[in-house]
């Protein structure tokens, strides 16, 4: 039996990967998480036969309930040293090369709302009772994986104050309403949906899907549009422009091979 609390499963023939959390009871994130998420990014990081990333809860009703708190004396005394490693891998997710699908099965509290937000795409199953928020307040806290800066940028500081500083915890339904997610589903088809999803982003040119990471990520610096030519111009000298050009002008459908 694995002692791993995430793994990370290449499916080849879809040239995808399922990074999958199982620390029961409420995928709790404690230093041996935050090990292997930091290990499994740095390997999909330059994993170039991996085009799309499906982020995922084993455990029923839970994606992440935030930090174990009974490590807190001990995150207390690493104080800011702990918030940058996290940030540090939670940022390793962010700034992946491929797109990232995080399926939302339950719960997605503080490190695990803010593991979510760290993802491309959002989908969230309608599972009753869920709850999806950053309460840290609650606790005296506040977010520390880059939840106040991530948030912000999806609903805006109005809505971002309001909900971080009152702790507001969210149905998957208020979530989808204020944008945090992409997609609501229904739990029967969160599995399918998320995976299907991934292995359609899979199939677009990898190179351009690079270039748009790099440049979205870049629009609120002043090297924005720097960054945007010089993707352009990485995906434009590709071989994978060349043959979706010429399968639009033959009117048929591109196979993309990342070169």
């Amino acid at each position: 039996m694995s002692d791993r609390v995430v793994f990370l499963e290449r499916i080849p023939g879809e040239h995808i990967a399922v990074l999958t959390f199982e620390r029961p009871p409420l995928n709790a994130i404690d230093e041996q998480v935050v090990t292997e998420l930091a290990e499994a990014t740095a390997e999909l990081a330059t994993d170039e036969g991996t085009h799309a990333v499906l982020v995922r809860s084993a455990l029923e009703g839970v994606f992440m309930a935030g930090a174990d708190i009974t490590e807190f004396e001990r995150i207390a005394e690493e104080g800011i040293d702990r918030a940058l490693l996290v940030q540090h891998v939670f940022t390793g997710l962010a700034e992946l090369p491929q797109p990232t699908v995080a399926a939302i099965n339950g719960h997605a509290l503080g490190g695990g709302l803010e593991l979510a937000l760290a993802c491309d795409f959002r989908f969230v199953s309608r599972t009753e009772g869920a709850l999806i928020g950053l309460p840290e307040v609650r606790l005296g806290l506040l977010p520390g994986a880059g939840g106040t800066q991530r948030l912000t940028r999806l609903v805006g500081p109005a809505r971002a104050t309001e909900l971080i500083m009152k702790g507001i915890r969210l149905s998957p339904e208020q979530a989808a309403a204020d944008g945090i997610v992409h997609f609501l589903v229904e739990p029967e088809e969160l599995e399918p949906k998320s995976r299907e999803y991934a292995v359609r982003l899979a199939r677009q040119a990898p190179i351009a899907l690079r270039g748009i990471k790099r440049a979205i990520r870049a629009a609120s610096s002043p090297d924005g549009l720097s960054v945007e030519a010089e993707a352009f111009a990485e995906a434009l000298a590709s071989g994978d422009a060349q043959v979706g050009v010429k399968a639009f002008l033959e009117g048929e459908k591109p196979s993309f091979s990342g070169t």
